[in-house]
């Protein structure tokens, strides 16, 4: 009778198995690692258009308040006084520059009448972004239960 002799170690098949569970656990990596370089570059162009709108939207509203500055130069130049002068300029200046569908830039100048030749038209009074949308979400109340 032959008896069969049992090789200490590991079995061809046990070190497949292994292989295929290390190569699996690869790809898996791999895709994860994948996934999340194509999540991080989505997010990245959103920043990146987000705040190219913002400095475009700011260039315009800075090119809205020196056409306003010339504007009340003229004003003040064609004016004798300075009851005149805001006669025809106003005491403030309001204007909006769109930023994205629900946010926009909100300008506000103060129209100053110039003592000398040199000081300014205008102060700023506000130079800030804000929403031109209301959620509703944020504008419903919760009923608590005491």
């Amino acid at each position: 009778m032959h008896k069969k002799h049992a090789s200490p170690g590991m079995n061809i098949g046990t070190s497949s198995i292994l292989l295929v569970f290390v190569i699996l656990c690869l790809v898996s990596f791999a895709t994860l690692s994948l996934s999340s370089a194509l999540a991080d570059r989505n997010l990245s162009d959103k920043a990146t258009e987000k705040t190219l709108s913002y400095y475009k939207a700011q260039n315009l509203a800075q090119m809205k308040i020196a056409e306003t500055d010339h504007k009340l130069e003229k004003i003040y130049n064609e004016t004798a006084n300075a009851e005149d002068y805001f006669a025809k300029a106003g005491e403030k200046i309001t204007f909006t520059v769109t930023l994205s569908d629900n946010q926009a830039i909100e300008v506000i100048l103060t129209v100053l009448y110039p003592d000398k030749d040199g000081d300014p038209y205008y102060e700023i009074a506000s130079f800030r972004e804000i929403r031109t949308v209301e959620d509703e979400a944020y504008n419903d109340t919760v009923e608590l239960i005491l």
